[in-house]
């Protein structure tokens, strides 16, 4: 998130707040009611939404109370205490300022220190501070930052987050005496990906706060005990006079080394046994509760895989020859003359537009509800969908909880075979919400299926 963003979102914090307290209390009474975000590789995208104005169901104070928006089931468990705090001093460098061109401006110190972090099985977050010498910027010019050749690694030397390239990488795995193979991800070297952005800027002392969290959605993060941090870059965004923006990079060594708490390294789960389920078609393999979410795996059987109509694969030309969009971009010469670049795009909401006024609305309607059978799957691409509550599971205290739509979450919906569909989500019911008894609700073909649940003792 740049600086603007983080800036306007401020701003209509302060002016929904000040047109009325009735509103803040009516958005209270809703606060199961979540930020829908579609799994992204980075935040960036979040970023364009809200740079753009559109403001989604979650109220805005609540987006700006939640540190590492990875959702309510995270945000419940650190309000339950499941984050570390670090104590320590800043981790100072002094770097070499390499412009976009590759001169060496000057030197400067940068320090670099972790506040917090959590792990849980998909998620291993990290809250970092970077202290900026003002000989080199005011972080007021800052428009974004990254960790360049980023390397994280456990007490076991698995390789739990890498950014750096495939020269970089295989130097540090000649010092460390690692064999692993450049790309080639194991259980020991995992394929984690990151979703990164600033939260704050503290003016008065210099400072960034930069967030990182680092994910995994089908595999789990090991149970490890200690986390090293290595890094030689950092990679600067930032606006000059004219409010152009110009890359730099702070050349340095930063090494973080963090104590992981037992709670994170021995997580506790809750399972669940089925007391009964309306659909005798519905095999529930995975129910279990977490420190920061609900897990529930489905095998749904003799439902039929649908094959995609030739007319609407036909329908393609006609979408790409009328929804087609140019974008020029400028790209400057040696004599500094700009040329303009056309690139065609078809974006999925210029297609469900179309066929929300074509002919074939209803085979296009028909297609996606068998492709996608479930609650929640199918308006992802069919706008006009009518909204429903969708899945969710409520415990014995009355309390609903939805799909959590974020990074970091085990999630799965297809067919395997041509009768059998898997659905596997996360819900925003955590260990701390359980009771004895809780009720899944699944929709099917936009139907209700309750699935009681009870716990194993």
């Amino acid at each position: 998130m740049d600086r603007d963003s983080i800036e306007r979102i401020r701003q209509m914090t302060k002016d929904k707040i000040t047109v009325s307290n009735f509103q803040k209390d009516q958005n209270m009474s809703n606060k199961n009611r979540r930020l829908s975000i579609r799994k992204i590789a980075s935040v960036a995208c979040i970023c364009l939404v809200l740079t753009s104005g559109i403001v989604f169901a979650k109220d805005i104070e609540e987006f700006i109370r939640e540190k590492f928006h990875l959702g309510n089931g995270v945000q419940t468990a650190i309000n339950n205490g499941y984050i570390e705090e670090v104590k320590s001093d800043y981790n100072m460098s002094e770097c070499k300022i390499i412009d976009s061109n590759g001169n060496h401006l000057n030197n400067s110190d940068i320090g670099i220190k972790v506040d917090n972090f959590f792990i849980d099985n998909y998620n291993f977050s990290i809250d970092y501070n970077v202290k900026l010498d003002t000989s080199f910027v005011n972080v007021d010019k800052i428009n974004n930052l990254r960790l360049g050749d980023i390397i994280i690694t456990d007490n076991e030397n698995r390789i739990i987050y890498t950014e750096t390239n495939k020269e970089n990488f295989e130097k540090f795995c000649d010092n460390k005496k690692l064999k692993y193979k450049y790309l080639e991800f194991n259980e020991a070297y995992l394929n984690t990906g990151l979703n990164n952005f600033i939260q704050d800027f503290n003016d008065s002392e210099n400072i960034i706060n930069l967030i990182y969290n680092i994910y995994l959605e089908n595999e789990e993060f090991p149970k490890s005990e200690k986390i090293n941090i290595c890094f030689e870059k950092i990679e600067f965004e930032i606006k000059d006079t004219n409010g152009d923006l110009n890359k730099f990079i702070a050349l340095g060594n930063w090494n973080i080394n963090l104590e992981v708490p037992q709670k994170m390294i021995n997580r506790e789960e809750q399972e669940y046994e089925v007391v009964s389920c309306e659909n005798e078609n519905f095999e529930v393999y995975a129910t279990k509760a977490t420190d920061t979410g609900f897990e529930l795996g489905i095998m749904i059987s003799n439902i039929e895989k649908p094959t995609y109509p030739k007319e609407l694969d036909e329908q393609k030309k006609e979408i790409y020859k009328n929804y087609s969009k140019v974008h020029k971009s400028n790209t400057i010469n040696n004599n500094s003359n700009a040329k303009s670049l056309a690139v065609a795009t078809v974006s999925s909401k210029d297609i469900t537009q179309y066929y929300e006024n074509s002919p074939f609305k209803s085979m296009y309607e028909d297609y996606y509800t068998k492709q996608y059978p479930i609650g929640n799957v199918r308006e992802n691409f069919i706008y006009w969908f009518p909204k429903t509550d969708g899945n969710y599971i409520i415990n014995s205290n009355g309390d609903k909880f939805f799909v959590t739509s974020y990074v970091g979450t085990k999630a799965k919906y297809s067919f395997i075979d041509e009768n059998k569909f898997d659905y596997y989500t996360t819900f925003d019911m955590t260990k701390y919400d359980l009771t004895e008894n809780v009720t899944a609700v699944i929709e099917l073909y936009g139907e209700p299926v309750k699935i009681e649940l009870e716990k194993i003792k």
